[in-house]
């Protein structure tokens, strides 16, 4: 858990989320590198329709954010959010 001002590092191949878990709002700078997960963001978003926040209509798209995932080497293990000590012993 990280709080004001702090840095994280989740480095490749690490399992990890992010959740907010206060009822505070919350902002975050991610950096990648090598360069590559902004195509996969750019892939799986969908650019707003005006420049405000938009409003969620339902849940995300979980079988389109596992295919577009897997076409960029990503593995999503759990369900968005799930912290990575919830996910069930995978097999060797």
């Amino acid at each position: 858990m990280v709080g004001p001002g702090a840095f994280l590092n989740a480095p490749r191949g690490v399992p990890h989320t992010f959740r907010v878990s206060s009822p505070n709002r919350a902002r975050w700078l991610v950096t990648s590198s090598p360069a590559g997960f902004e195509a996969f963001v750019r892939d799986y978003g969908e650019p707003a329709a005006r420049d405000e926040l938009p409003v969620l209509d339902g849940p995300p798209d979980v079988e389109r954010l596992v295919a577009t995932a897997a076409g960029h080497g990503i593995e999503i293990l759990g369900p968005p959010g799930m912290l990575p000590a919830e996910l069930p012993a995978r097999a060797a």
